[in-house]
């Protein structure tokens, strides 16, 4: 699991890595800016009866996921540093604050083991 608090600048996500987030994106994950960032950050909220699913979610996305995970209002929490790649996402998944996206708009193919990998590890 990754222990950086923070992503370098310069800090670029591979095809796998984003097709990962992308189908977490469409999903259970979601995309905001706190007041006082410029950049956007990715987080997730599972009950904690899936803490087994978040686990392995949190291994798949361990490249930008802190290595601490939160326990409120009986939800599992995890969580990015915000980040220009993130902003990024957010412009493409986002529509006046709302998550949107269609069919086809991406221009990769996402594969099934791309975004969930093998659960069977």
């Amino acid at each position: 699991m990754s222990t950086n608090q923070h992503l370098s600048k310069d800090f670029q996500m591979s095809e796998l890595l984003k097709s990962r987030l992308l189908g977490t994106l469409l999903g259970d994950g979601s995309l905001r800016r706190p007041p006082t960032y410029a950049n956007y950050l990715f987080e997730v909220w599972h009950c904690k009866e899936q803490a087994e699913y978040m686990k392995h979610l949190r291994n798949l996305l361990n490249e930008v996921m802190f290595s601490k995970m939160y326990f409120q209002k009986d939800c599992f929490i995890s969580r990015s540093a915000a980040h220009p790649e993130f902003t990024a996402l957010h412009k493409l998944l986002y529509k006046d604050g709302t998550k949107y996206y269609k069919l086809g708009r991406f221009k990769n193919s996402m594969r099934q083991s791309d975004l969930h990998g093998d659960m069977q590890k």
